[in-house]
Protein backbone atom coordinates (compact mmCIF):
# COMPACT_ATOMS: atom_id res chain seq x y z
CA UNK A 1 0.00 0.00 0.00
CA UNK A 2 1.26 3.48 -0.85
CA UNK A 3 0.67 6.36 1.53
CA UNK A 4 0.94 9.95 0.30
CA UNK A 5 1.64 12.67 2.84
CA UNK A 6 0.97 16.25 1.80
CA UNK A 7 -1.12 17.51 -1.05
CA UNK A 8 -2.51 15.35 -3.81
CA UNK A 9 -3.24 17.12 -7.03
CA UNK A 10 -3.82 16.38 -10.68
CA UNK A 11 -3.91 18.42 -13.84
CA UNK A 12 -7.39 19.78 -13.10
CA UNK A 13 -6.82 21.04 -9.56
CA UNK A 14 -4.33 22.75 -7.31
CA UNK A 15 -4.19 22.66 -3.52
CA UNK A 16 -2.98 25.46 -1.28
CA UNK A 17 -2.26 26.20 2.36
CA UNK A 18 -1.97 29.69 3.80
CA UNK A 19 -1.81 31.23 7.26
CA UNK A 20 -3.61 34.51 7.85
CA UNK A 21 -6.60 36.41 9.17
CA UNK A 22 -10.37 36.52 8.69
CA UNK A 23 -11.06 39.85 10.44
CA UNK A 24 -12.50 42.45 8.01
CA UNK A 25 -10.98 45.43 9.83
CA UNK A 26 -7.49 43.90 9.77
CA UNK A 27 -7.86 42.88 6.14
CA UNK A 28 -8.79 46.46 5.25
CA UNK A 29 -5.73 47.73 7.16
CA UNK A 30 -3.52 45.37 5.14
CA UNK A 31 -5.08 46.50 1.85
CA UNK A 32 -4.55 50.14 2.83
CA UNK A 33 -0.96 49.50 3.96
CA UNK A 34 -0.21 47.84 0.62
CA UNK A 35 -1.48 50.98 -1.13
CA UNK A 36 -4.05 49.11 -3.20
CA UNK A 37 -7.84 49.28 -3.15
CA UNK A 38 -10.40 46.71 -2.08
CA UNK A 39 -11.93 47.07 -5.54
CA UNK A 40 -8.63 46.14 -7.20
CA UNK A 41 -8.28 43.07 -4.98
CA UNK A 42 -11.88 41.95 -5.66
CA UNK A 43 -11.42 42.51 -9.40
CA UNK A 44 -8.21 40.45 -9.40
CA UNK A 45 -9.87 37.68 -7.35
CA UNK A 46 -12.83 37.51 -9.73
CA UNK A 47 -10.53 36.97 -12.70
CA UNK A 48 -8.31 34.46 -10.87
CA UNK A 49 -10.68 31.87 -9.34
CA UNK A 50 -11.11 33.77 -6.05
CA UNK A 51 -7.42 34.29 -5.29
CA UNK A 52 -5.20 37.35 -5.65
CA UNK A 53 -1.53 36.80 -4.82
CA UNK A 54 0.09 40.20 -4.25
CA UNK A 55 3.54 38.86 -3.48
CA UNK A 56 3.75 38.53 0.27
CA UNK A 57 -0.02 38.57 0.92
CA UNK A 58 -2.61 36.30 -0.67
CA UNK A 59 -6.23 37.48 -0.69
CA UNK A 60 -9.09 34.97 -1.00
CA UNK A 61 -12.75 35.64 -1.66
CA UNK A 62 -15.43 36.19 -4.25
CA UNK A 63 -17.53 39.34 -3.95
CA UNK A 64 -15.53 40.44 -0.90
CA UNK A 65 -12.16 39.72 0.66
CA UNK A 66 -12.76 36.88 3.07
CA UNK A 67 -9.18 36.01 3.97
CA UNK A 68 -5.72 37.58 3.82
CA UNK A 69 -2.61 35.59 4.52
CA UNK A 70 0.74 34.24 3.44
CA UNK A 71 1.16 31.13 1.35
CA UNK A 72 3.27 28.41 2.94
CA UNK A 73 6.01 26.61 1.08
CA UNK A 74 7.03 23.00 1.66
CA UNK A 75 10.14 23.98 3.62
CA UNK A 76 8.04 25.88 6.16
CA UNK A 77 5.51 23.05 6.41
CA UNK A 78 8.24 20.44 6.85
CA UNK A 79 10.46 22.34 9.29
CA UNK A 80 8.37 24.74 11.37
CA UNK A 81 5.62 24.18 13.89
CA UNK A 82 2.31 26.00 13.46
CA UNK A 83 3.01 28.42 16.31
CA UNK A 84 6.25 29.59 14.63
CA UNK A 85 4.55 29.90 11.23
CA UNK A 86 1.82 32.05 12.79
CA UNK A 87 4.39 34.17 14.65
CA UNK A 88 6.35 34.71 11.42
CA UNK A 89 3.18 36.06 9.79
CA UNK A 90 2.49 38.37 12.75
CA UNK A 91 6.11 39.59 12.65
CA UNK A 92 5.96 40.22 8.89
CA UNK A 93 2.81 42.35 9.28
CA UNK A 94 4.45 44.32 12.08
CA UNK A 95 7.83 44.82 10.38
CA UNK A 96 6.65 45.48 6.84
CA UNK A 97 3.25 47.14 7.33
CA UNK A 98 3.35 48.41 10.94
CA UNK A 99 0.22 46.38 11.71
CA UNK A 100 0.22 44.69 15.12
CA UNK A 101 -2.15 41.81 15.69
CA UNK A 102 -2.40 39.14 18.38
CA UNK A 103 -1.27 35.69 17.25
CA UNK A 104 -4.71 34.39 18.30
CA UNK A 105 -6.17 36.19 15.24
CA UNK A 106 -4.05 34.07 12.87
CA UNK A 107 -5.46 30.83 11.46
CA UNK A 108 -4.70 28.24 8.81
CA UNK A 109 -6.73 28.11 5.61
CA UNK A 110 -6.53 25.39 3.00
CA UNK A 111 -8.42 24.59 -0.13
CA UNK A 112 -8.39 23.48 -3.70
CA UNK A 113 -8.84 25.35 -6.93
CA UNK A 114 -10.19 23.57 -9.98
CA UNK A 115 -8.74 24.74 -13.27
Amino acid sequence: MKIRLGFVSNSSSSSFLIVGILDDNLINRIVKAKKITVEKVIDEMSSNQGIYDDGDIVFIGNDSIQYAGAELDETEMDNLCLKIIKQNFVDMLKDKYKICIPITYVHMYYGEIST
